[in-house]
């Protein structure tokens, strides 16, 4: 972490860093431009960081070594930044973009109704469905592992536009388990051969916000079906879908 801080121009300025690192709180009431310009920076750095896996939480046992690209370990955050002597007081720039919503609770946004703030970003601009069983049964991460929106959101796009590149037979190139879909998505999620579980499940999730995807739970295996390419919302998994897949 400290090789990628030093990258960082102004960390490496003194005068720079002791602003950055200055308590945010006061600066927020005190120096409203000021507080505005450090949460800028402080946004793009925690979003850069987090792209590059440095923030992610302890993998599960699902992920070996996997680290997360679009979360981050709320807890010690602060101390993860420590720089030449210095720490940084950046809890009230975390609270406000969690007001914002540009980091949310991994266990909110696996329950559903968090994606739909950011679809509009996105081509596909469709309506909430209920939240599918197999979501539900991932379960909630603990409130202090948060996910960064702005990735969540450009990763699920690159996710459908390789899928529906790579589509050569809608009725079997559609579905998939979940380990599939982190084989065929794990460059277009993390830019390298491998995705973490949290990770893919983050991105099926706002998928199915979105109703290009849906999960069923099958023989203990969670499936994985994308909308057919010129359809406005994905269908409910049927028993055709479950003979197809095995």
């Amino acid at each position: 972490m400290e090789s990628f801080l030093a990258t960082i121009p102004e960390l490496c300025d003194d005068d720079r860093r002791a602003f950055l690192y200055s308590d945010l709180g006061r600066q927020q009431n005190d120096n409203p431009d000021g507080y505005r310009e450090a949460q800028k920076f402080w946004t793009d750095l925690l979003l850069r960081a987090c792209r590059q896996g440095l923030l992610s939480p302890a993998p599960s046992s699902d992920d070996a070594e996997t680290a997360s690209v679009l979360c981050i370990e709320r807890g010690a955050l602060a101390a993860r930044f420590a720089f030449r002597g210095d720490t940084p007081e950046i809890d009230c720039v975390i609270d406000d973009l969690q007001r914002r919503g540009t980091l949310t609770t991994v266990g909110e946004l696996l329950a559903g109704n968090i994606a739909r703030r950011w679809a509009g970003r996105l081509a596909l601009q469709l309506p909430l469905v209920g939240r599918p069983a197999a979501a539900l049964a991932w379960g909630a991460a603990e409130a202090h592992v948060l996910a960064a929106q702005p990735l969540v959101s450009a990763a699920a796009t690159r996710v459908l536009d390789t899928h529906y590149a790579q589509v050569a037979c809608t009725l079997t190139d559609n579905l998939m388990s979940m380990g599939e879909f982190q084989r065929r998505f794990a460059q277009a999620i993390t830019g390298s051969d491998t995705v973490s579980l949290l990770d893919a499940r983050l991105i099926c999730r706002s998928l199915e916000d979105m109703q290009r995807v849906t999960t069923a739970q099958t023989d203990g295996h969670v499936l994985v079906k994308f909308a057919a390419a010129r359809a406005q919302r994905v269908r409910a998994v049927t028993e055709a879908d479950r003979c197809t897949f095995h």
